[in-house]
């Protein structure tokens, strides 16, 4: 399997009192987290880790903070927390199951449209051994979705909406 880093920086501060106990957990798993008194910038230099240990009784105390603000992520957590032993102590979440971090995003700014009207996240992909791929990602989330933009994807809407000819190696152009 080829290894990948793919540095995350969500550009967006957000408001620290409009995230619930849940959200912040959640985000906090997922990226490093840096607060001002005001608001909460995220990032993580390494790339989104796939799971995160939890104590199941912390766990419980979140989705129950949480319930009456951000009914659809806690139902997500609550279906997790069914599947475990009611004596087990801590537990491994895979971050990524039928849970996707955007879509968190994109809940606080549908949840306060005035003071998150948008989020901006960029991704780099940066080369590895294994991954000699180069480029990145933005993607741009708001109350009615969440918008992914990769460089090459972009470079090719700009190429045809100049209506200029695709250059492939190998080709002459028209000129030569």
């Amino acid at each position: 399997m080829a290894s990948v880093r793919e540095p995350v920086v969500v550009r967006t501060p957000l408001p620290a009192d409009l995230l619930t106990p849940l959200e912040r957990w959640y985000l906090g798993a997922l990226f490093r987290t840096r607060e001002d008194g005001i608001s909460l910038s995220f990032h993580n230099p390494d790339g989104l880790p796939p799971f995160a240990a939890v104590r199941v009784e912390h766990l419980r105390g979140l989705v129950r903070a949480s319930i009456q603000i951000c009914p659809d992520l806690c139902a997500r957590f609550l279906a997790i927390l069914a599947d475990v032993d009611a004596d087990e102590g801590s537990i491994e979440i895979d971050l990524g199951e039928g849970i996707e971090w955007t879509e968190v995003l994109r809940g606080l700014c549908r949840r306060d449209p005035h003071r998150v009207p948008f989020v901006e996240i960029e991704i780099a992909h940066v080369p590895t051994p294994d991954r000699p791929v180069y480029g990145g990602s933005a993607v741009f989330v708001h109350p009615g979705g969440v918008e992914w933009f990769d460089t090459a994807g972009w470079l090719r809407q700009r190429v045809a909406a100049l209506a200029l000819p695709l250059l492939r190696p190998g080709r002459r152009t028209a000129r030569g």
